[in-house]
């Protein structure tokens, strides 16, 4: 190398230059911007994944009883949608007071409480609070409170008793309007005049018992229709003068109204024991037509026909509303009287339509169960405590049986003796799919032909019976009475004509005990094509247990109606 010349560096891999800062920041920008996009996406993904298997997973445990738990349903509020509306469910605590206190007894919580009160003198809340504390785990029940869909059931409704069909009972006929009665011609009927019976336990009874009535103030309206059977009676264009022509001789004793009215005195005795028997003898010795023609007299006893006076219980011919007891005396099964606003009258009823039957229901079951009497059968009344238990144990992990929402309450919660009581009950049958008809002191009882009217499916425990009968079932218990010697022209209880005869089962729901109600229900909802059936068949004989009253009398072919389609063939039998 030259000397004084500088030397070159040495020739090798060019340093690296400094990096550019610039494009490196925006290469670190762009991948956390994509990592955050990819975490929102998954994020909305699982949340509208969860949303969407909600109602699916809900559906799965109600209706599959599979293995998917939703343990916030008996924490948090949820959301249902009905045909027309967005409800809120939640739940609630309730003192069970028809659940047993001990599994092992028979004594319900309620009795307990009521010992309480007694015993140490103490408030019905302090002693309910008490029984609560004491047997938590049988004592209270989880339901969940859908009293805002109650409400604006009842508010739509706008439910008020118009004026009571009894203000038009009347004893006579304009015989110059036409009455297409079926059976006029058919049979001679001969009703007493009024002064046959004394008036103490005759007229007077009617008239103090039809204000009674009217005004909606009594308890026992299981007990009216005698009343109303002895106008029709009054009123049948078939009706006779002569007791020569008489097929039949209708005695005017309105004996269950005798039993109500005395009770408000004398107090309630089995038998109408506060009926003395002079009284009743009195009665039948006034019946001048009566000896000869004993099987021919008809006394109205429409009451369950154990509650009759026992001079009455088993006379040659009576009507009751059952069970028939196949003593010696020839009982006709009738129907209660139903609510005897005008809107329950036949021509009424048959005005609603085939789309009234078969329009969407708000609620899949509802039920209304009061506390248990301890001077009445427990042995029926029992059933009625386990569907309780079953429901308390066994239905509250969801509010809903199938895809609706479900009503189980203490007719204690509701003003049952008001005069709109009644027409709470009936809204909310009148928005059921089904309505259970539990066993009672006796078969049958009133609430199966209220939510029959109501358009809602009686569902009932069918128990096996020894007694003779075709059907070999009972729908009030284990060997008990019959289905056809227990409800009005069954079918097989040579009541009627087999051609007038009522096919219950083509509407009546029977499971054989309270653990296979829900699963049995549940597999019925997702049928569409068979509620329809039970509901267009409650349609079909919706008429055959009200009776016209009023302006609606010996117009239509309906409860009376039975009643002299089945006198006519027993009195064709007497001729024999």
């Amino acid at each position: 190398m030259t000397k004084g010349m500088k030397e070159d560096p040495p020739i090798g891999p060019a340093a690296a230059a400094p990096p550019s800062t610039r494009g490196t920041r925006v290469v670190v920008r762009r991948g956390a911007r994509s990592v955050e996009y990819i975490l929102i996406f998954t994020i909305c993904f699982v949340i509208l994944s969860l949303l969407k298997l909600e109602p699916i997973a809900r559906n799965s445990v109600q209706n599959h009883n599979s293995a998917i738990d939703q343990p916030t349903v008996l924490k948090l509020q949820q959301r249902f949608k009905t045909e027309t509306e967005v409800e809120i469910i939640q739940n609630y605590t309730e003192f069970c007071e028809g659940c047993r206190q001990n599994p092992s007894l028979r004594s319900t919580c309620g009795e307990r409480a009521q010992f309480l009160t007694s015993r140490y003198n103490v408030s019905t809340n302090d002693a309910v609070n008490k029984v609560m504390q004491e047997q938590p785990q049988n004592c209270v029940i989880m339901r969940f409170n859908i009293s805002n869909i109650t409400a604006d059931i009842v508010k739509i409704e706008n439910y008020t008793f118009n004026k009571s069909m009894y203000s038009k009972l009347n004893s006579t006929l304009d015989m110059k309007k036409p009455i297409p009665m079926l059976g006029k011609g058919k049979i001679s009927i001969f009703v007493y005049e009024d002064d046959t019976i004394p008036y103490n336990v005759g007229l007077g009874v009617e008239k103090d018992m039809t204000a009674r009535y009217s005004s909606m103030n009594m308890t026992y309206e299981n007990f009216k229709a005698d009343l109303g059977l002895l106008d029709l009676f009054r009123t049948f264009p078939g009706r006779t003068k002569n007791p020569d022509e008489a097929d039949i001789f209708v005695v005017p004793y309105p004996h269950a109204s005798h039993c109500l009215q005395l009770n408000t005195v004398k107090g309630w005795a089995r038998e109408c024991g506060h009926i003395s028997r002079s009284s009743i003898n009195e009665i039948i010795s006034g019946l001048m037509h009566y000896k000869g023609n004993e099987k021919k007299h008809l006394f109205i006893n429409s009451m369950e026909v154990w509650h009759a006076h026992p001079l009455l219980r088993n006379v040659p011919l009576s009507l009751t509303h059952g069970p028939r007891l196949n003593e010696g005396g020839h009982h006709i099964v009738i129907s209660y009287l139903m609510s005897d606003d005008p809107s329950f009258q036949p021509s009424a009823v048959k005005q609603r339509g085939v789309q009234w039957w078969l329009r969407p229901r708000k609620l899949a079951l509802s039920y209304f169960f009061g506390s248990v009497n301890r001077n009445m059968g427990k042995n029926y009344r029992w059933y009625r405590q386990l569907f309780l238990e079953e429901v308390r144990t066994n239905w509250t992990f969801s509010p809903y049986l199938g895809h609706l929402p479900y009503v189980v309450e203490s007719l204690g919660n509701h003003h049952l003796h008001s005069k709109n009581g009644l027409g709470y009950f009936n809204s909310i049958y009148k928005h059921s799919v089904f309505c259970p008809v539990l066993p009672g002191d006796s078969p049958p009882h009133k609430r199966f032909f209220d939510v029959i009217i109501m358009g809602c499916i009686p569902v009932v425990l069918a128990f096996e019976t020894d007694m003779t009968s075709q059907s070999k079932t009972s729908w009030h218990s284990p060997g008990g009475f019959p289905v056809e010697f227990s409800y009005p022209f069954a079918k097989h209880s040579n009541s009627i004509g087999t051609e007038s005869e009522i096919d219950y089962d083509s509407f009546v729901v029977q499971v054989k005990e309270v653990g296979e109600m829900r699963e049995t229900l549940e597999k019925l909802l997702r049928n569409h094509t068979e509620i329809q059936r039970l509901q267009l068949n409650l349609m079909k004989n919706a008429q055959y247990f009200l009776y016209g009253m009023g302006d609606d009398r010996h117009l239509h072919e309906d409860a009376f109606a039975k009643i002299l389609q089945s006198l006519e063939m027993y009195s064709s039998l007497l001729q024999k």
